[in-house]
């Protein structure tokens, strides 16, 4: 047992007098270093993989708990559009958000206005900005329908600028959503987000706001523009108003063309009031109302013929 112990020993001894023969020299300690580096950068490789992984799954989880809390709103709804039902879901749906969208992406805010511009519903984006609570934050100017202009059987909205905007509409639809009509648009209806760029629209659009702001707007149903410029009959009013129980107010020419033959703007609105206050109404008792003359003419119905 003692040989055995000192022949291990001498192998030992062996072994270490040749690693430190190894080192002992310039060329063994060169290659001692290039072994320890080696060691080292396969080290800090694999460290460094370890810490990406652990670092993926770190951004996966927490893109995970984003994603599903992206919630999206509109600022400063206007009292209109709640007639229109689920018109600002239908426009929080075109920002685009899709379950891989997150809300650390800086990008996030950017490509969502890019595509709520592209609405027609939004006259004008101001801004999309991110909240803390995972909420986008809508701030735009929308186009407020102005009338509804009737084409063959249906209706289509458009807005003050002429711009019209998605949907297609039947007569039923739109008592509640307390639309004027407008009749006798001669060209075919642009696609939503276009304007219709035709005079005889531009004509019974102004007009629309030149009434709005007055206390007889309410009763008037609809506009007439079929005979535009006297496009039908020159003797016939070029423009005509119409009540819910068809008291027909006869404009005259587009709003700026009277020329000489016509009271101007001014002159038919103080015709139009005149007329209002002293019925209180415009509809109902009068079968019609003549503006052009310097003091409006109208008749009342024939009791025995109860409007319809």
């Amino acid at each position: 047992m003692a040989a055995k112990r000192k022949s291990r020993r001498r192998r030992k001894a062996g072994l270490f007098r040749r690693c430190w023969s190894l080192i002992a020299t310039p060329e063994g300690r060169h290659r001692l270093g290039v072994f320890t580096i080696t060691i080292l950068v396969l080290a800090l490789a694999i460290g460094v993989g370890w810490g990406l992984q652990r670092l993926e799954r770190f951004v996966r989880k927490d893109r995970s708990e984003h994603q599903t809390g992206i919630t999206l709103r509109l600022l400063h709804q206007p009292a209109w559009m709640q007639r229109f039902g689920d018109l600002p879901q239908e426009i929080l749906a075109s920002a685009g958000i899709t379950p891989d969208d997150f809300i650390l992406d800086k990008a996030l805010a950017r490509r969502t206005g890019e595509k709520l511009a592209e609405n027609p519903w939004i006259r004008r984006l101001r801004r999309v900005s991110k909240q803390p609570d995972n909420t986008l934050l809508i701030d735009c100017e929308f186009r407020r329908p102005l009338t509804a202009v009737r084409h063959q059987d249906v209706y289509y909205l458009v807005d003050d600028e002429g711009v019209r905007l998605p949907g297609v509409w039947k007569e039923h639809d739109l008592d509640s959503l307390g639309m004027k009509r407008l009749f006798g648009v001669a060209s075919q209806p642009p696609v939503p987000g276009q304007r219709w760029e035709v005079e005889d629209l531009a004509a019974g659009l102004k007009l629309l706001l030149l009434l709005e702001p007055h206390p007889y707007y309410r009763q008037i149903h609809a506009v007439h523009v079929d005979n535009f410029s006297g496009r039908k009959d020159p003797r016939r009013a070029h423009l005509t108003l119409t009540t819910p129980h068809a008291t027909q107010i006869r404009w005259g020419r587009a709003a700026g063309t009277e020329g000489r033959l016509e009271l101007p703007v001014r002159g038919k609105l103080e015709n139009l009031r005149e007329v209002y206050e002293k019925f209180q109404t415009l509809d109902g008792p009068l079968e019609y109302i003549d503006l052009r003359d310097p003091q409006p003419r109208y008749r009342l119905r024939d009791p025995a013929s109860p409007p319809t």
